[in-house]
């Protein structure tokens, strides 16, 4: 199971172990159903409601600053332990007075209950720490052991059920992009590990790009078209059975792009 360690400090630390296992085939409660809905709608562009939930990664010097290390130590810090970053949740101007519940959804659909926080009166969420209320902002999350691509989800419910929102966070992404701000990145879309989603942005609208997929010696080519917004979305994957994991490769050709955007990964395993 994915551990969740919080450390009392001047912030709190909220710690992520990547790839969990699945948790139970019960049935979904009806609390779950609208955890996961809200985190699908958010996964697929769509709006959850009134409220929103965003997240930010912190800079090295700011790792540095709360681990009171130097940047050499804390970039040596993070490539020992494996932690891919340290984000923070951002979420404003909700409902004063009300209770909300952090729920965390792994790569395996799990839904795992993290944190209560209570609604004060400038709409910041704040939970209790000794005699202090420390706000969501600083309740800093960071990811170890993650794999490529790998999702996980946030989502803020309120406890009576009316409100719901949702972030995704990749902690180790996919991810290729230019100086011109196009990029595209690849996500894992099931626990199989062989399934994946293709996410292109910065393009032209309404073009015909051609994306290039590998994974060992298979070569998968598609013609995707972008929407008015210079967004594509494609799925892709290795489609031989008895190859389970190895080198991929992941590169964009089109309209606009006078050098690929192209980027490596490992996959399965």
């Amino acid at each position: 199971m994915k551990k969740i360690n919080i450390l009392l400090t001047l912030a709190t630390i909220l710690f992520m172990n990547g790839c969990a296992p699945k948790v139970h085939e019960n049935k979904v409660t009806l609390v779950e159903k609208k955890v996961i809905t809200a985190s699908n709608q958010t996964k697929n562009g769509k709006a959850t409601g009134p409220i929103y939930l965003t997240h930010r990664q912190l800079m090295i010097e700011e790792i540095s600053k709360f681990l009171e290390m130097d940047t050499e130590t804390t970039l040596t810090h993070l490539k020992e332990t494996n932690t891919h970053g340290y984000f923070q949740l951002i979420a404003k101007n909700y409902p004063p007075g009300m209770e909300f519940i952090l729920y965390q959804i792994d790569l395996f659909g799990n839904v795992h209950t993290i944190k209560t926080y209570f609604v004060n009166g400038n709409g910041n969420l704040v939970a209790p720490l000794d005699d202090l209320f420390i706000e969501i902002e600083n309740n800093y999350l960071f990811f170890s052991n993650y794999l490529a691509g790998e999702p996980v989800s946030f989502v803020l419910g309120s406890k009576d059920g009316q409100y719901y929102a949702a972030t995704r966070i990749i902690p180790n992404p996919i991810l290729a992009k230019d100086d011109l701000n196009r990029s595209i990145s690849l996500e894992l879309e099931s626990p199989d590990k062989r399934h994946y989603r293709v996410k292109g942005s910065g393009l032209q609208p309404r073009k015909t790009y051609m994306l290039i997929t590998a994974f060992e010696n298979e070569k998968l080519m598609h013609a995707v078209e972008t929407d008015e917004m210079g967004e594509l979305v494609q799925f892709t994957g290795p489609t031989v059975p008895w190859v389970t994991g190895g080198d991929g490769s992941i590169e964009l050709k089109g309209d606009g792009i006078s050098s690929s955007l192209s980027t490596t990964f490992k996959w399965g395993l």
